[in-house]
């Protein structure tokens, strides 16, 4: 499932992404932009679609790259 998952953020973003299993349901999401790195966790949620899951992650992504950004990276 982890496979599946770095793919689709593969696709969206430009940076290494990396996603490993934690727990049941519980993903580590590792990015890195220049030399920062962010982790993220995230928990699946099965109640929603796949595309649903992503975007959430996404949300939780885009808000990492902000906080470098505003740290001056």
């Amino acid at each position: 499932m982890e496979d599946d998952i770095q793919e689709k953020l593969e696709e969206i973003y430009t940076f290494p992404i990396e996603v490993e299993w934690v727990q049941f349901r519980q993903y580590r999401i590792i990015g890195k932009i220049k030399d920062n790195t962010f982790r993220i966790y995230y928990t699946y949620d099965v109640n929603f679609s796949e595309e649903t899951n992503i975007n959430s992650m996404k949300q939780k992504i885009d808000a990492e790259i902000l906080k470098l950004f505003k740290k001056g990276i």
